[in-house]
Order: C-alpha cells, then sequence, then structure tokens
C-alpha cells in the first residue's frame, strides 16, 4: 500500500472509512504515502486489479467511487463525488453527491481533479493538470472535457 515517486514531499497517509460503507479491492492495489482517502458513511469505493495511485493523492467518496483494472494516477491528484457542503439554489439544496466511475487502464495525469459525476472511459489519458468536469465515453482518447485526440493507446513500462 505505499511507495511511489521518490523526493516528493509526502505527509501521512490517512485511509478514514465511516460506518455502513464499502470499500471493494478487486485485486492488488497500491496506494502510496501522503495519500487521503475518505469512505463517508453509505459510501461505495472500489478498486480494479493492478490500481496504482501516486503520492499525496486524495479521494473523498460521499456516494460512489469506481477505479477500472490498470487505472495509473500520477500524484497530486483529487477524484471526489462530492460538492463537500450542501448548496442551496432558490432555497432548495442541490445534489451534492454523484457517482464517479474511472474505467479500465486509464492514465490520469498528475494534478489533475475529477469532479462528481464523471464517467471515463476505458484507455482513458487525462493530461496533466486537468480539471475534468464532464464525462468521456469515447474509449482510447486524450480528454480533457472533450477528446483532444483519439484512438491512442498507451502502456505502462
Amino acid at each position: 500500500m505505499w511507495g511511489g515517486s521518490y523526493g516528493l514531499r509526502q505527509g501521512k497517509t490517512r485511509f478514514c472509512v465511516f460506518d455502513d460503507s464499502t470499500v471493494i479491492f478487486n485485486g492488488k492495489a497500491c496506494i502510496s504515502k501522503g495519500s487521503n482517502v475518505v469512505v463517508r458513511q453509505g459510501a461505495t469505493l472500489s478498486f480494479g486489479q493492478d490500481f496504482f495511485c501516486n503520492a499525496n493523492c486524495n479521494i473523498l467518496a460521499n456516494k460512489e467511487i469506481s477505479f477500472g483494472d490498470s487505472t495509473l494516477m500520477g500524484w497530486n491528484i483529487t477524484v471526489l463525488d462530492n460538492d463537500g457542503h450542501p448548496i442551496y439554489w432558490k432555497g432548495e439544496v442541490q445534489e451534492t453527491s454523484l457517482p464517479v466511475r474511472i474505467g479500465e487502464h486509464c492514465w490520469i495525469g498528475s494534478h489533475a481533479t475529477i469532479l462528481k459525476g464523471v464517467n471515463i472511459a476505458t484507455g482513458t489519458i487525462i493530461p496533466y493538470g486537468c480539471t475534468i468536469h464532464k464525462s468521456n465515453d469515447i474509449p482510447e482518447c486524450i480528454f480533457n472535457n472533450k477528446p483532444l485526440k483519439t484512438d491512442i493507446i498507451w502502456k505502462d513500462h
């Protein structure tokens, strides 16, 4: 459960699972030093086979976050399925949590942020530093809220 890039400043790792929540490991997973994983009451967090998360990542599940097999995440990434606080519009509370689903063999570049309600297709690359707030249903592409390049294949060395 530890490892990642050496030379990055890394704090303590925190893995906080609340009552009535579920964490599923479908095989080997690596969550590197300095990462913060929070699974709130009633939420589900699932990791596919060969999941890898580099140092200092934040995964915050209020409802549901799932990672497909062979997903690779760089350092300093945030994935959250919620707004963090209730949001009201014209006096009515808005939906603050929506599932996040990341497909198989996705590569999420360092310093990226994945926001609530996002679905990412198999084989997608998310570039360095992007904030993703739209879903992608086109497999094997580079995606920054729209496909930038399609029919790409990436390999983990």
